[in-house]
């Protein structure tokens, strides 16, 4: 299990209420992804800004929503949804990524979390998926 996804699922087995954000837009990539397209992006003579990351935008509640169900953290009333606008101007909103540039030329494929949570059934409980 991810970090991120440990420290709610801990919270909410205490009975604690956890806030994820509707407004926060990412784009999460698996770390073996991310790993294999870092290791093809340093084979190659490209220089510049190249997007690696999950093809897939979600807001953290999708996200957080999506991890709690995948690792079967039954949540029981305790998440909530909130505005990351409304609690500070700091907090980055949109950060969407396109990666078609870096899917063409190291020719991977940059699924994102819905089509790899659905791929990779949580055998491994102990795994570092992110």
């Amino acid at each position: 299990m991810d970090r991120g996804t440990a420290g709610f699922a801990q919270r909410i087995k205490r009975g604690e209420p956890v806030v994820l954000f509707s407004d926060v837009l990412r784009n999460p990539i698996l770390v073996d992804t991310l790993a294999e397209a870092t290791v093809l992006l340093a084979e190659t003579a490209y220089a510049g800004t190249l997007n690696i990351a999950g093809r897939e935008a979600l807001s953290r509640e999708e996200y957080g929503r999506k991890m709690l169900a995948y690792w079967t953290v039954s949540t029981e009333g305790l998440v909530q949804v909130g505005s990351a606008a409304e609690r500070s101007d700091s907090i980055p909103l949109d950060l969407r990524l396109s990666v078609e540039l870096a899917e063409e030329m190291l020719e991977v494929d940059l699924a994102g979390l819905t089509t790899n949570l659905s791929s990779h059934p949580p055998s491994g409980r102990g795994s570092n998926r992110s």
